[in-house]
């Protein structure tokens, strides 16, 4: 009877237990709705249930087809795996093209596996995981894009590329009155 009491005492002093208890007492949530909210929240902190594998990781993209000119917090997200290295066949393309190619080979891949799973990058995205600037990305981008390729991210899926704005139209406005 007293390792049962231990053990109850133990798991008591969790984390989740803790945060339960805050959504219970200080928010007045019914013990089923904390449990509900814990879930969810377990599930978008802690990420996925699969494994990463090396030079994967974990990033939240907007979804596709969300709409834009809105807060990004307001704007649908998901969490995506990306493989930003490939190993061996990252290493081969290194050796035989160089960095840059290398670079516009992880990018191709990104997007792609963005699209796969139901997300949509920015470049700004892309730099980020990629570890160099905006600027570069935009190089990265013109070359393929005069190769032919069709990058997949969000300006170009969403029509929010670089001819667009998000700005309020001054057409007609006169500040005279």
């Amino acid at each position: 009877m007293q390792n049962e009491h231990e053990l109850e005492r133990w798991q008591a002093k969790t984390p989740q237990q803790r945060f339960l208890g805050v959504l219970e007492r200080e928010f007045q949530y019914a013990p089923k709705i904390a449990e509900a909210i814990l879930e969810e929240a377990e599930s978008c902190l802690a990420g996925g249930t699969e494994k990463l594998r090396p030079g994967q990781v974990r990033v939240v993209l907007v979804r596709q087809g969300s709409g834009h000119g809105q807060p990004l917090s307001q704007t649908p997200t998901l969490e995506v795996t990306w493989s930003v290295d490939a190993g061996a066949e990252d290493r081969q393309v290194q050796a035989q093209h160089g960095q840059q190619a290398l670079r516009q080979v992880r990018l191709q891949r990104l997007l792609d596996e963005a699209v796969e799973q139901g997300g949509v990058a920015t470049q700004e995205d892309l730099a980020q995981v990629l570890h160099t600037s905006v600027r570069t990305i935009k190089r990265d981008f013109a070359a393929l894009q005069a190769s032919g390729a069709f990058l997949a991210s969000r300006g170009n899926l969403q029509g929010i590329g670089r001819g667009q704005t998000h700005k309020v139209s001054m057409k007609g406005f006169h500040p005279e009155g």
